[in-house]
């Protein structure tokens, strides 16, 4: 078993060399986040395991992921040690990782979270479900791994995901149009319909939630 985490890289948690080491790591892997997913969450896994930030002179974890020269969020930060943890140590019977970085790394932070449940439970599937998030929207993909586990898919769900992936096309648009405005004012006038829309489905204080496709496939 490939062990992520070896004691061996921080014999001394409390040594201020230590943490100057590790922070420089989390420094270098932050900026090769797109192909380093393992190596950063690996580094950030060490300097909060070991309170490693303490050493240098951050009084608790959510202030050294606010410092300037580290800015990642704590959503995120779980993220990557969540997604090192489980590709580091989800492996085939050969003893081979599931999925080798790089093909992690192609999918980014969030599809690896995603599909990161079966993979860890299903290694002999790993390359197949890394294959559908390579094609498949994030929306689509939680659906797909809902489905996958068994896992009932109401109306107000199937609408949060359609709505997810109508607003995420337009910012797409937004990045490039000639017209930010425009994109703007659609992106505006899809939100607002894509609210009340929910606000059909989302049930009042105990009353069960909808369940089935949802009613509407326009989003």
């Amino acid at each position: 078993m490939i062990q992520p985490w070896p004691t061996d890289e921080v014999p001394d948690a409390a040594a201020h060399a230590d943490a100057v080491k590790v922070h420089g790591q989390v420094q270098r892997y932050k900026h090769e986040h797109d192909r380093s997913l393992f190596l950063l969450g690996r580094w950030l896994g060490l300097m909060h395991d070991h309170h490693l930030y303490e050493q240098l002179g951050y009084p608790t974890w959510i202030a050294y992921l606010a410092a300037p020269d580290v800015g990642i969020s704590k959503t995120n930060a779980q993220r990557y040690m969540d997604v090192a943890r489980t590709y580091l140590e989800t492996v085939k019977a050969n003893g081979e990782l599931a999925v080798p970085g790089e093909r992690v790394a192609r999918i980014g932070l969030m599809k690896a979270d995603i599909i990161a449940p079966l993979v860890q439970a299903h290694p002999e599937c790993a390359d197949e479900w890394v294959a559908r998030a390579e094609t498949l929207t994030v929306p689509d993909l939680r659906l797909a791994v809902r489905a996958e586990r068994g896992e009932a898919v109401t109306a107000v769900q199937e609408a949060q995901e359609a709505l997810a992936r109508t607003l995420m096309a337009i910012c797409h648009h937004l990045t490039r149009a000639s017209d930010p405005l425009a994109v703007c004012d659609e992106l505006a006038a899809a939100l607002v319909s894509g609210r009340s829309y929910l606000a059909l489905l989302v049930p009042s204080p105990g009353e069960a939630s909808p369940t089935g496709p949802a009613r509407d496939k326009r989003l």
